[in-house]
């Protein structure tokens, strides 16, 4: 009986340990700092055509660690998406409304990024390959946003997101975040995003 009342007392901070590195998100408040290195930040040759990123034909991925640390000096609009069915599809009309709203993101220098974060680790067994597959075909066509595969669910983890699902971040120039939202954005919330990027852009 006093084995299991030292137990029970225990229970409490096994679960302290398993979160201490866990930051939640908060609206006005930094984006926590993380660092992902699995495989990190896609990167293609490229070149400039008609006011655009373009990649240069039979261009192959490379990586390399990205961080919370890029954001800085540019707002920053982060899509974080497991690599399971459906999820893609989430919050693709804010993709698309971003688009159509030709903000200036279309530039390496630009001061406006698309980053969408794509976390291999929450993946059906046996499918991540396709996933990954399927986002080098992204950053094909859409040059100009940037794409990190995380291996390791380093944003996930350290951000307390919800698994098998989609987030949407925005952060301002400093980082701070000033939108935050998981799961499907309603119309409403999708249009309080757009306002909120335009009002930094201003």
């Amino acid at each position: 009986m006093q084995k299991l009342s030292v137990f029970l007392q225990l229970v409490p901070l096994l679960f302290i340990a398993v979160n201490i590195h866990a930051a939640d998100i908060s609206v006005g408040k930094k984006l926590p700092d993380i660092t992902i290195k699995d495989l990190g930040l896609m990167t293609f040759d490229y070149v400039v055509k008609d006011g655009q990123m373009v990649c240069k034909k039979d261009c192959e991925p490379a990586y390399r660690a990205w961080s919370t640390a890029e954001l800085q000096g540019k707002v920053s609009i982060l899509f974080h998406l497991a690599a399971r069915m459906g999820t893609y599809k989430m919050n693709r009309d804010l993709l698309y409304a971003i688009a159509e709203a030709g903000f200036p993101d279309k530039l390496p220098d630009a001061p406006c990024k698309v980053i969408t974060i794509l976390n291999t680790d929450d993946a059906i067994w046996g499918t991540s390959d396709i996933a990954r597959n399927k986002f080098i075909k992204l950053q094909k066509k859409f040059p100009h946003y940037l794409h990190i595969i995380d291996e390791e669910g380093i944003a996930l983890q350290n951000w307390s997101l919800t698994e098998k699902g989609s987030s949407v971040l925005i952060t301002d120039k400093n980082g701070t975040v000033v939108f935050f939202k998981e799961g499907t954005l309603s119309t409403t919330e999708r249009e309080t995003a757009l306002t909120k990027i335009e009002q930094l852009l201003e």
